[in-house]
């Protein structure tokens, strides 16, 4: 099995290779200049809708031009996993129609590998790259064994998270103005945050599957979030408007036929927001710290009230949250069956069956990461499972009831400890525990660029108390212009609310730096 495996994955390395070529000779008998294809990229995804509308541009031409920067991204960045065949056939079709009717008209759209969505074609839009993901889908990175390495836009030794790690590199490069992606653990909002671009996680159920392959089939008590990705804050908005609406729930019965509530979106009320610079369990850098510091200034610039906030009983839930994905103690061995595992997940697959042990001996010297690694084990007993429901339920209630009592509206918060990593660094300085406590808790939220690395972030003190802070602390030197997110967490539902404080909060970061 292990050689037909290896043929497998040689044969889809071959046909990527061939696509990419034959693209690129294609584009080169392209009509398109060289100063439209710029004067294109140029423009922002209202300014693209508006001119694919009134059509003043072509939707062929509009695809040309992302497929040619899209090619420059692979080679700069190696982000793309396949060329969808059918992209020209679609931009073709949006220009022979006599009246645009459809949302996302004429508009190119990568997609993570693991979605094939067939709504986003109905609605006007061109799918035309499929971008690559971290093995498994597990990880905070962005390697496999058939593809490769996906480098971070802005600084080369660094990753762009995952595990829609293509996906953000490429729109973070400039490669596609629009995406969708997955989350079940940060997926979106950590390579949004490592690339500098925007993305929404959404409340489960309210944007389909579709045909995405799912890693966790086992358990439904955390499941994944399907989101758009996006060059802009107005991107979001866009694909999301498109996305919650009764032509897509028709599509997919599996939809809650709840469509975008606009009196959550346009609301004037102003909010009482809390928020909070970091979770204790893995120090936030001075970077991240600081880009909170200043949404949270910019948001009281709006009028909104913004509190100091504590998860409560942050670390169980943390570790509440590890177990349930965890669950069969057995996660890795599952998928990872006929190749050798990458380097990321190297330690997760090979400590299988030891991890108590390997708890044991790590816990004098690293109390935190001794208990992941004892959560990672899962579980033995079907008692243990009810146990899991019942504290996850008891957990919802718990952090609600912490909202109400400060008649909270929203959160703001790191995505993560770091700003990219670098390549090199090992799992463990990339535990995502900023943003996996909100798929436990299946909270729908943005992360939005703030601010960039600056060289006092990167000499202020970090103190690193554990692996994972000791990881973290490696990919500080080096890392001023890096991009620094922050992400916006609402309640179950609420999702249109966390896109209006993105817009809010955009626009007042952009009327300070203009």
């Amino acid at each position: 099995m292990r050689g037909k495996v290896k043929r497998a994955m040689e044969g889809a390395r071959s046909k990527r290779a061939e696509q990419l070529k034959s693209l690129k000779e294609k584009l080169q008998e392209s009509s398109l200049t060289e100063e439209m294809r710029n004067k294109i990229l140029s423009l922002d995804i209202v300014q693209l809708q508006r001119r694919l509308k009134d059509r003043s541009l072509k939707a062929i031409d509009v695809l040309h031009a992302y497929q040619y920067k899209a090619l420059e991204a692979q080679e700069k960045i190696n982000c793309i996993t396949a060329i969808i065949p059918e992209a020209e056939e679609l931009a073709l079709k949006c220009d022979s129609v006599p009246y645009v009717t459809k949302p996302l008209h004429g508009i190119p759209i990568s997609l993570k590998e693991n979605i094939i969505y067939k709504c986003l074609k109905e609605l006007g839009a061109v799918p035309f790259v499929t971008t690559n993901v971290p093995q498994t889908l597990m990880s905070i990175s962005c390697d496999n064994n058939i593809y490769g390495q996906t480098r971070n836009p802005h600084k080369a030794d660094r990753g762009p998270a995952g595990s829609s790690g293509g996906e953000a590199a490429l729109i973070g490069y400039g490669g596609s103005i629009l995406g969708i992606g997955t989350d079940i653990g940060g997926s979106i909002r950590c390579p949004a945050h490592f690339c500098g671009i925007y993305g929404l996680k959404t409340t489960i159920t309210r944007m389909g599957l579709g045909s995405t392959y799912k890693p966790i089939k086992e358990q439904i008590l955390i499941q994944t979030s399907v989101g758009p990705m996006a060059q802009t804050a107005d991107g979001l908005v866009m694909a999301t408007k498109a996305l919650f609406s009764q032509e897509v729930f028709e599509m997919d019965p599996q939809i809650s036929p709840t469509e975008f509530q606009n009196h959550l979106f346009d609301g004037k009320r102003k909010l009482r927001i809390g928020y909070y610079e970091t979770d204790n369990l893995v120090s936030a850098t001075p970077a991240c710290r600081r880009a909170v510091h200043l949404a949270k200034k910019a948001l009281e610039a709006k009028g909104h009230t913004v509190i100091d906030f504590t998860p409560p009983r942050i670390l169980d839930a943390v570790l509440l949250a590890v177990q349930i994905m965890c669950s069969d103690g057995h996660l890795m061995s599952k998928l990872i069956k006929y190749e050798n595992p990458s380097k990321e997940v190297y330690f997760l697959r090979n400590s299988e069956g030891f991890k108590k042990i390997i708890s044991t001996l790590v816990y004098p010297f690293d109390k935190f990461s001794s208990k992941v690694i004892n959560a990672l084990d899962g579980c033995r007993k079907t008692q243990d499972i009810y146990k899991l429901v019942a504290e996850k339920e008891k957990y919802d209630k718990e952090f609600a009831d912490a909202m109400q009592k400060d008649k909270l509206d929203a959160l703001i918060c790191p995505v993560m400890s770091s700003i990219a990593l670098l390549i090199k660094c090992p799992n463990f300085g990339r535990f995502p525990s900023y943003s996996l406590l909100y798929n436990l808790l299946n909270y729908p939220g943005v992360s939005m660029p703030i601010t960039k690395v600056t060289e006092e972030d990167v000499k202020a003190t970090y103190k690193a108390r554990s692996l994972t802070e000791y990881l973290v602390k490696k990919s500080i030197p080096g890392s001023v212009g890096l991009p620094v997110n922050v992400q916006i967490m609402v309640p179950t539902y609420k999702d249109e609310l966390a896109l209006r404080i993105m817009k809010e909060l955009d626009s007042e970061l952009k009327k300070k730096s203009g």
